[in-house]
């Protein structure tokens, strides 16, 4: 991490998205478990299309670093996807109410109140 000053940090982050499938043996063409199977190989795909390139508010853009088999010893097929970006972190900042620009109407001849305004606010004249 790096201090990103007013209570912010800049964060090298790393997502694992991990994939577990119970066998492969059903792959084959004409097996009982095909669809099943190839939709699991799929789905790597699909988080690959997902997050790799994506950014957002708070973070830069995605990239995928690695992509393994992880060792389950003979307890099915677990296959891990690595992704890094960086990530301005500002949970620590204080949260503050204020009008959003372009909440407030103006409305003449309305004499003023003593009443709390709801929104959107109107201002008397």
């Amino acid at each position: 991490t790096e201090d990103g000053g007013s209570k912010s940090q800049d964060v090298d982050l790393q997502v694992d998205v991990y994939h577990y499938f119970e066998t492969f043996d059903d792959t084959y063409d004409g097996s009982y478990n095909q669809d099943s199977a190839l939709a699991f190989l799929d789905s790597i795909s699909d988080v690959f299309r997902l997050l790799h390139a994506t950014s957002g508010t708070y973070y830069s853009e995605m990239r995928r670093i690695g992509f393994r088999m992880v060792d389950t010893g003979d307890a099915g097929n677990l296959y891990v996807q690595q992704f890094v970006c960086k990530m301005r972190d500002l949970s620590a900042l204080p949260e503050y109410e204020g009008v959003i620009p372009g909440d407030i109407n103006l409305e003449e001849g309305i004499p003023a109140t003593a009443n709390t305004l709801e929104k959107p606010y109107i201002i008397k004249t």
